[in-house]
């Protein structure tokens, strides 16, 4: 595989991490403010698109994803800095490039972590509580948002994806290593996957789902869903190539890179407004 396809992936990620994602969040700010002090949204209307239009932070998470595709290409173009020379003379470009990606989303995350953190402080110190609506949901069941024959396919899947890499190994034990370990991997991300599903539907309400309606419970549920097939598609992926004999570490990491692309995408589908027809409200209010 070329490294300028490691270096797309590294970039798509960074793009929908740093770029897309944060732009996309600001559409809560307003029913995350109206959920906690409608009269306080009211009377504040220059601050709301103050926060709508990004703050400080929003245009410091998207420099740092521009900072982090130049420097990506940066050593795909092998025009690192003369401090990085040595490391990179002697470290294979595909792993130079994975470890950037690495290091920049690690520094990405912080910065948003703070940002959250900073603006869930001012909500509190800056927006008094209002009265608040403790919608309570009516019990659902997974068969409410996806066809049972689907999530038995879903499940299907993901045990036999689990499965596949040990009994191959009995085949190529030479070309696949840490089976075990991989395996106990994939099986925790698998059960935190199959967890958030369940939780999607048996969590008490939130705020989205009293101002938005159950349209987001529902797309909750299946975004969630939606990611147990990817994890499935990865699995699947990274063990046919390991069995090709291509190196799993550097394959590995550009499919991890992919998925978090598309389980950003995913999330994207998430509705952050309410339903013109005004459906989702007054479903919320009648199960107050």
């Amino acid at each position: 595989m070329n490294e300028w396809f490691d270096l797309i992936a590294y970039s798509i990620q960074a793009v929908m991490l740093w770029l897309v994602m944060p732009r996309w969040l600001e559409r809560f700010t307003r029913p995350m403010l109206m959920d906690r002090n409608p009269d306080w949204v009211a009377a504040n209307p220059d601050i709301i698109e103050q926060l709508e239009r990004g703050s400080w932070w929003n245009r410091a998470i998207r420099i740092w994803g521009l900072l982090s595709v130049f420097m990506l290409l940066m050593f795909r173009l092998e025009l690192q800095p003369a401090l990085f020379a040595e490391v990179v003379a002697r470290t294979p470009l595909w792993e130079v490039l994975m470890t950037t990606s690495n290091l920049m989303m690690a520094g990405g995350f912080l910065l948003f972590g703070y940002g959250v953190v900073s603006f869930l402080r001012w909500q509190k110190r800056e927006i008094p509580l209002g009265e608040r609506r403790q919608a309570s949901l009516a019990p659902r069941t997974t068969d409410d948002y996806v066809p049972r024959w689907g999530q038995y396919l879903i499940y299907g899947l993901m045990v036999a994806s689990l499965l596949a890499r040990p009994v191959a190994s009995l085949f190529w034990p030479e070309r696949i290593p840490n089976v075990w370990g991989n395996f106990a991997m994939g099986a925790v991300m698998s059960v935190l996957l199959f967890l958030v599903g369940v939780g999607s539907v048996a969590r008490a309400p939130n705020y989205m789902d009293r101002v938005l309606g159950p349209s987001y419970r529902r797309m909750e549920v299946r975004v969630a869903f939606g990611l147990m097939l990817c994890i499935v598609a990865v699995g699947a992926t990274s063990l046919a190539l390991e069995i090709s004999g291509l190196d799993s570490r550097r394959y590995g990491s550009v499919m991890i890179a992919l998925y978090v692309s598309t389980a950003l995408a995913l999330c994207m589908s998430l509705p952050t407004a309410p339903p013109k027809n005004g459906r989702g409200q007054r479903s919320a209010a009648q199960a107050a």
